[in-house]
């Protein structure tokens, strides 16, 4: 089944407005590379992946340990407090560790904030910062 004109003039048209818009001498692609290779820019880089990668992992890992281990053992089936079994506190946990995340990558983010002002600030000035 082939596409009426007008959806592929809209398709263009999507397409156009999306394409970065020129603004004077440089485009916003050159801005970008000019932040790019400021020393702020490649601080926050280093900071956000030292935080983001073991974070990504911890939270994969521990998230998916829940269903593997009250699928395929008997571990979380032990009663820990009352009629409470061991599953409930594994459950539990995972809502604290998602607000102890929530926390965490809040404050950092606010770092990352500064940084990323200061990359646009010396790539402003035209500097690399170093």
């Amino acid at each position: 089944m082939e596409r009426d004109d007008r959806s592929i003039a809209d398709e263009r048209s999507l397409t156009e407005r999306s394409a970065p818009v020129r603004e004077g001498v440089g485009s916003r692609s050159s801005d970008w590379e000019r932040v790019e290779r400021t020393s702020a820019f490649e601080e926050l880089a280093r900071k956000k992946r030292a935080f983001i990668v073991p974070v990504v992992i911890l939270f994969t890992v521990f998230f998916l340990g829940w269903p593997a281990l009250g699928g395929f053992t008997t571990l979380l089936d032990g009663q820990a407090i009352g009629a409470m079994t061991w599953a409930y506190v594994y459950g539990f946990a995972q809502l604290a560790t998602t607000l102890v995340l929530l926390h965490l990558y809040t404050r950092q983010a606010a770092r990352w904030d500064g940084l990323a002002r200061r990359a646009r600030e010396e790539a402003a000035e035209g500097g690399t910062g170093a």
